[in-house]
Parts: structure tokens; C-alpha cells; sequence
């Protein structure tokens, strides 16, 4: 029979060799009732996190963002932090001196 549960690990303690772990788990948890009727009986135990983590060492091939294509082109006279449009400077003689200070 296959069971899961959900259980608090407290404490793993070795002693002769062997290592009894202890686990906390509520009596009202789904499945709690069928664990107990297994006691004194050889288990197999798995134990997981209870979120899963992610295996970031295989292989995947991930979306391109949208930038990584191609760059967008904008106008001139678009502020590019905040997307306001404003008259386009003209005069060389403005946009020199505008540029040294």
C-alpha cells in the first residue's frame, strides 16, 4: 500500500549505527489513519520539500524576450524612460551647446 502524508521533520538522531528519525505529524492530516496501521512494519520512505525545487542544471530552451530579437527603434524626440513625445530639435548650433554643459 502506498500512502503520503504530510509531516513536520524534527530531528534525526544516530546511535549504534542506526538512525531513527522523527516526524510530526496532526491527527486529523488525510492519511494519517492508514500510516499508523503500518506501524512495526518495513516502509519504504521517500521525502520531499514541500514545494519541489527546480532543476536549474538541465537543459532547456527558454523563450526569447522580446528586446532579445531585435532592438526597437525609436524616434528622436521620444524620451525613452518616460514615452513623451516632444518637438524634434532642429537647430545644430542648440543641440551642441545643450550637450556640453
Amino acid at each position: 500500500m502506498r500512502q503520503e502524508i504530510k509531516a513536520s521533520f524534527k530531528q534525526a538522531t544516530i546511535k549504534a549505527g542506526t538512525a531513527t528519525l522523527q516526524f510530526e505529524v496532526l491527527p486529523s492530516a488525510e492519511g494519517f489513519t492508514e500510516v499508523m496501521k503500518m506501524t512495526g512494519g518495513v516502509v519504504m520512505l521517500t521525502v520531499e520539500t514541500e514545494q519541489q525545487e527546480l532543476d536549474f542544471d538541465a537543459e532547456y530552451e527558454a523563450e526569447p524576450l522580446p528586446l532579445d530579437e531585435e532592438p526597437i527603434e525609436r524616434p528622436a524626440n521620444v524620451d525613452a524612460e518616460t514615452g513623451e513625445i516632444y518637438e524634434p530639435i532642429e537647430d545644430e548650433a542648440y543641440m551642441l551647446a545643450e550637450g556640453s554643459n
